[in-house]
C-alpha cells in the first residue's frame, strides 16, 4: 500500500523502530511508578498487542480503501499510514523488556544476568516467529488467519500473566497488603558482580549505538547480497533475518554466561567483530559460486532441491553467526556497566535501548538505504568498517586503561586498515554482476572447480566480453554487458533480464506491438517494467501513440537506458516516454490517469515481490485504470515455468477480468489479454498491419509475417475458465505463485508447454 520499493520498506522500518524506541523511553519513565506490578502491566500489554494483531486485517482494509479513494496520495500520507498500522503495537512492544527486566530481577547485582537472559529468550522467540511466519504460516493459512492465530495466542498469554499475578498475590491482598510481584527467590551467585569497574556513561552509550547501527545496516546489506547470490526468492528475506535474530539471541544468552568476565572482554569484542567481518568481506565476491556448489551438493545428497532453503540457512548462519553473536554481547554488557543504584532497572533498560534503537533507525536509513544510492556494493561494506573502528576506540575509552593498551589498539587498527589495502578484492562488483547461471541449476551441470573458471565459463556461454556500465542503487545492482557494441544485455541483481538479440529482443518488442495492433485507440500507454526499454521504445515509435508512461522501481535501470538506444528506437531521447520511478501498485492506486494500453512485464516470477503484480487485488486496480476498449497485457514466460504455475496465474487473472484470452507471441513468450468492453471484433487490425511505421518496426525485429499475430490466440475465455478450476489460490491473503515458480525453476517439468496444459483439460 505504501509500495514494495526500498524507500517504502525503509519508511515502514523507520516508523516501527521509532515507535519501539518511544516504548523503551516511556517504559523507563514509568518503571519507578509501577514497582511491584511490572508483571501485571506486562500481561496487559501482551493482551493489547494480541488484540491489535486480531484487528489488523480490518484496519488494513479500512486504510486500503482510503488510499483507493484518493484521500492519501503523497509521502506524508505514507508516513501516516505506517504510523496508523504499526506505531501502537511497536510502542507497546518497546515497554515489555524494561518491565520484565525490573519485574524479574531479584537484586541489583544479579539484574545484569536477568536482563541478558530475558533479552536472549525474547530474541530467540523472535527467531522462531520469523521462521513460522516467513516459511509456514502465511503459506498454510494466509495472512489474515496467521494474524488472528498469533493475536489470539498473545491475548491468551497476556490474560494468563494477569491471572498468575493476581493468583500469586491473593493471600497478600486478603491480608490487606498491596499488590506486588512474587517472583520465587532463587539463590543467585553475585560474587561475579561485586567488583564492576567504573565505566564512563557516554562511551558505553556510543558503543551500544554503534552496535545497533551496524546490526541493522549489515542485515539490510546481507538481505540484498543473499538475494543476488541465490535466486532472490521469497525466502531470501526471512532466511537472512532469521539468521541474524538467531545469532543475536545466542549472543545475548552467551553474555549472561560471561557477565563475570564482561569488563575483561568488553574492549576486545569490537576488535574481534571487525576482523571477523573483514574475513567475510573478502569472501563476498565468491558467494554466487558458493551457492552453485551448495546446490550441486544438495542434489547429490538428497536428489532434490527441497532441502535447499534449509542448507542455505545453515551455511549463512555459519558464515555470519560469529560476528553477529559477538556484536550482540555488547548491549547486555552495556546494561551491566550503565546501570546504577540511584536509577530503577526499568529506566536503565529503557534509556539504553532507546539510544540503541535510535541508532538502529540511522543504520536503516543511512547504512541500509542511503549509502546504496551513493556508493557501489563494495564501497558500502567498507563504510561499515569506519563505524567498527569508532566502536573499537570508544570501547577502550569507557574504562581507565594503560598507555600500553592504547598502543596495542592503535597497532591492531593500523594492521586492519593495511589488510584492506593489501587485499582490495578487485573483482568484487564484477563477480556479483552476473550470477544468473549459478541460480539456474540442472541435475546435468558439471561442477566447475573454482570461481575464476566458473566466471570465465559463464561469460563465454553468454558470449559477452565486457561490462560497459554498472550502477548500484537501493533496489540493487544493474550492469550492462556488451559484445562488439552491437549486442547488449542488462542484468539486475545478478539475473539476466533482457537483451538486444534473438527471441528475447523480438519478444520484448512484440509485447508493445501486439496490443498496439489489437487496440482501436492506442494513445495512452503504461508499461510496467523498463528493462532494456525495448517494449516502451517499440510502442512509442508508432504514430498513433501520444504518451508512454513506464513504471520502474529501480532507478539504476533508468540510468542505463541510453546504452540501449541503438535497439530501442532511441527510447531515452523519445519525448513520448516518461519514466515514473515508483512501485506500480502505489502509482496506480493514486493516479487519476486512464490508459488505453497497460503492459505488465515483470521480472522472473520467483523473485520476491513480483508475485504481487499477479494477484486479483492488483488486477482489479488495473481494470479501473483502463479506458473503454483498452487492453491489458500480462506477459508469461513459457520457459522455467510449470503447468501449475500457468493454471494458478490464469485463475488469478480470470477472477479479476470478465473476459480474457491467451496468445503466443514467440516460442518463449505468452500473454494473457483483457480488453475492456470489447466485443472481439477488431476491424482496424487489417489497416494497421499495412501502416509503414508498423511494418518497418516489425522488419527491424525480424518478424517477417505480422499478419500471423491475428491468429496467435491459443485459448479463449471459455478455455481459460476451465483451466482456472485447476489452479491454486493466489491472492494478497494467500500468496502462492512465487513458491510455485521457484519449484518450477528447480524442478522443471519435462515437455511443459501452454498448449500441453490446455490439451490436458
Amino acid at each position: 500500500m505504501v509500495g514494495a520499493d526500498s524507500r517504502s520498506s525503509v519508511l515502514t522500518l523507520t516508523v516501527f523502530l521509532t515507535s519501539l524506541s518511544i516504548g523503551y523511553y516511556l517504559a523507563g519513565r514509568s518503571a519507578g511508578r509501577i514497582k511491584g506490578q511490572e508483571l501485571f502491566y506486562y500481561g496487559v500489554i501482551e493482551f493489547l498487542i494480541g488484540l491489535w494483531a486480531v484487528l489488523f486485517p480490518m484496519l488494513f482494509k479500512f486504510s486500503f480503501s482510503l488510499v483507493a479513494a484518493g484521500l492519501i496520495d503523497n509521502i506524508f500520507g505514507d508516513v501516516l499510514l505506517a504510523i496508523f498500522l504499526t506505531a501502537i503495537p511497536a510502542i507497546l512492544m518497546g515497554t515489555t523488556l524494561p518491565y520484565l527486566t525490573q519485574g524479574l530481577s531479584q537484586s541489583f547485582k544479579s539484574s545484569s544476568k536477568t536482563h541478558a537472559s530475558t533479552y536472549a529468550i525474547n530474541t530467540i522467540g523472535a527467531c522462531f516467529g520469523t521462521l513460522l511466519a516467513g516459511f509456514m504460516l502465511i503459506q498454510l493459512i494466509g495472512l489474515a488467519s496467521s494474524l488472528h492465530l498469533i493475536g489470539a495466542i498473545n491475548m491468551g498469554f497476556g490474560l494468563l500473566m494477569v491471572y498468575i499475578f493476581y493468583a500469586s498475590n491473593r493471600k497478600v491482598m486478603a491480608d490487606g497488603g498491596a499488590l506486588n510481584n512474587t517472583v520465587k527467590k532463587v539463590p543467585v551467585k553475585t560474587d561475579y558482580f561485586a567488583n564492576v569497574p567504573v565505566a564512563k556513561t557516554v562511551p558505553i552509550l556510543v558503543v551500544a549505538a554503534c552496535s545497533g547501527y551496524l546490526l541493522i545496516a549489515l542485515e539490510s546489506y546481507f538481505i540484498r547480497l543473499f538475494s543476488i547470490a541465490t535466486d532472490g526468492s521469497i525466502y531470501a528475506y526471512p532466511t537472512v533475518v532469521t539468521a541474524f535474530i538467531a545469532a543475536v539471541g545466542i549472543g545475548a544468552a552467551l553474555s549472561g554466561k560471561l557477565m563475570y568476565k564482561s569488563h575483561k572482554i568488553y574492549t576486545i569484542i569490537p576488535l574481534l567483530v571487525m576482523f571477523l567481518w573483514l574475513l567475510i568481506y573478502l569472501s563476498i565476491q565468491y558467494w554466487p559460486y558458493a551457492d552453485y556448489i551448495i546446490k550441486h551438493w544438495v542434489v547429490q545428497w538428497f536428489d532434490s532441491f527441497d532441502y535447499l532453503p534449509v542448507v542455505r540457512f545453515i551455511f549463512l548462519f555459519l558464515i555470519i553467526g560469529l560476528p553477529v553473536i559477538a556484536s550482540s554481547m555488547l548491549l547486555p554488557f552495556s546494561f551491566h556497566f550503565f546501570k546504577n543504584k540511584k536509577t530503577s532497572l526499568g529506566k536503565t533498560t529503557g534509556d539504553l535501548y532507546a539510544v540503541a534503537t535510535i541508532a538502529t533507525i540511522f543504520g536503516g536509513l543511512l547504512g541500509g538505504y542511503w549509502l546504496f544510492n551513493q556508493l557501489d556494493f563494495q564501497q558500502t561494506f567498507l563504510s561499515y568498517f569506519i563505524v567498527m573502528i569508532i566502536m573499537s576506540i570508544v570501547a577502550l575509552w569507557a574504562f581507565k586503561t594503560t598507555i600500553k593498551r592504547h598502543v596495542q589498539t592503535v597497532a591492531i587498527l593500523v594492521s586492519f586498515i593495511s589488510l584492506i589495502f593489501v587485499f582490495p578484492a578487485s573483482d568484487f562488483n564484477k563477480n556479483l554482476a552476473l550470477s544468473y547461471y549459478f541460480q539456474t541449476p540442472s541435475n546435468t551441470d558439471i561442477a566447475i572447480e573454482n570461481p575464476s573458471d566458473a566466471r570465465d565459463w559463464l561469460w563465454s556461454w553468454f558470449d559477452y566480453d565486457q561490462i560497459i556500465s554498472s550502477s548500484t542503487q537501493a533496489e540493487g545492482i544493474v550492469s550492462i554487458f556488451d559484445k562488439d557494441h552491437t549486442k547488449r544485455m542488462i542484468t539486475i541483481n545478478g539475473r539476466s533480464n533482457s537483451g538486444t538479440t534473438g527471441s528475447d529482443y523480438q519478444g520484448n518488442a512484440l509485447l508493445g506491438l501486439f496490443p498496439y495492433l489489437m487496440t482501436e485507440s492506442p494513445k495512452r500507454v503504461l508499461v510496467i517494467g523498463l528493462g532494456t526499454g525495448v517494449t516502451a521504445g517499440a510502442i512509442a515509435h508508432q504514430v498513433l501513440v501520444e504518451s508512454v508512461d513506464v513504471c520502474e522501481i529501480n532507478s539504476a535501470v533508468t540510468q542505463q537506458l541510453p546504452h540501449f538506444d541503438f535497439a530501442t528506437f532511441d527510447a531515452s531521447k523519445n519525448p513520448k516516454i516518461n519514466v515514473i520511478q515508483s512501485d506500480v501498485v502505489k502509482y496506480l492506486l493514486r493516479s487519476k490517469k486512464q490508459y488505453d494500453i497497460i503492459v505488465s512485464i515483470p521480472s522472473n516470477f520467483w523473485t520476491a515481490g513480483i508475485e504481487n503484480l499477479m494477484m486479483p487485488e492488483f488486477y482489479t486496480i488495473v481494470r479501473s485504470k483502463l479506458a473503454k476498449g483498452g487492453a491489458f497485457i500480462q506477459w508469461i514466460p513459457d520457459y522455467d515455468f510449470s503447468e501449475q504455475g500457468l493454471l494458478t496465474l490464469v485463475r488469478s487473472f480470470t477472477s479479476a477480468f470478465d473476459s480474457s484470452s491467451l496468445w503466443r507471441l514467440t516460442q518463449e513468450d505468452l500473454v494473457l489479454m483483457y480488453q475492456k468492453e470489447q466485443n472481439g471484433s477488431r476491424p482496424w487490425v487489417n489497416n494497421r498491419l499495412y501502416d509503414n511505421t508498423y511494418l518497418n518496426t516489425m522488419d527491424s525485429i525480424n518478424y517477417t509475417n505480422p499478419s500471423q499475430l491475428k491468429l496467435a490466440q491459443i485459448a479463449s475465455n471459455h478455455d481459460l475458465l476451465d483451466l482456472a478450476k485447476r489452479g491454486s489460490i493466489h491472492s494478497l491473503d494467500r500468496p502462492s505463485l512465487g513458491k510455485i515458480a521457484l519449484n518450477a525453476l528447480y524442478n522443471p517439468e519435462e515437455n511443459y508447454s501452454a498448449e500441453q496444459a490446455i490439451n490436458n483439460q
